[in-house]
């Protein structure tokens, strides 16, 4: 998915720090409402990034 101003808005805003990578693709979900997948406890805290139900 390519990286646009939603993307870069969603990625400065963010309830948490970590690699910027791992921020990128977090905001990219976010922007797509694409349901993530991580074992990241730092991400998974996160009362933004939309996550699946496994």
């Amino acid at each position: 998915m390519p990286l646009d101003l939603a993307v870069c808005e969603i990625f400065t805003a963010l309830d948490f720090r970590r690699d910027p990578t791992d921020e990128l693709i977090a905001a990219t979900s976010i922007v797509h409402n694409a349901p993530r997948v991580t074992r990241d406890r730092k991400i998974k805290k996160s009362k933004l990034v939309p996550f699946a139900r496994l």
